[in-house]
Formats: C-alpha cells, structure tokens, sequence
C-alpha cells in the first residue's frame, strides 16, 4: 500500500490503512493522532509516503509574509505639533 523504505518501526496494516484514509477525508494531524493513538509525526510521515499533501507547521490561511512596517515621517511621530516645512522640531 505505502512504500515504507525510510520507516524503521511499521504499523499493522490496519493501522497503516486508518491513518491513510483519515488524511484523504482531510482530518488533521492531531486529530488523526487522536483518533488512532499513531503519533503525528508518524502520521505524517505515513501521509507523504502515500501522497498526500501535509501542511507544515503555521498558519494556513497565511500563505504570504505581511508587509514591512515603516516609521512614519519625523512630523507624525510628535503628533504633527510642528508645522516646519523640513519636519524637524523648532529651535529653542
């Protein structure tokens, strides 16, 4: 069923066969770890050796980094008290 090359300690096949057929319904890691005691590292192991896609560590709906933030412009960080047309404070 699974190609198991790389794996040293082996599930029944029962095992093997429940772990599989819970990720193809989409259930997750975790609660394929709970459901079938397997630990979900194994899990996923088993998972990619059968071909289907496991998403790593983070979040899902996040697929891109947020943009950088930037400082904003001398004025604003002192609450656009002064008027300056370079933006500095004034000279005391």
């Amino acid at each position: 069923m699974v190609s198991l090359v790389r794996m040293s300690n082996v599930l029944d096949k029962q095992k093997q066969h429940d772990v599989v057929a819970l990720g193809r319904l989409g259930w997750s890691l975790r609660r394929i770890e709970t459901a079938t005691g397997v630990r979900r590292e194994t899990v996923g192991e088993y998972l990619r050796a059968a071909g289907i896609r496991v998403h790593g560590r983070g979040r899902r709906s996040e697929a891109r980094a947020k943009a950088a933030i930037s400082s904003p412009p001398a004025v604003r960080m002192y609450g656009g008290a002064f008027s300056s047309a370079e933006g500095s404070p004034p000279r005391i």
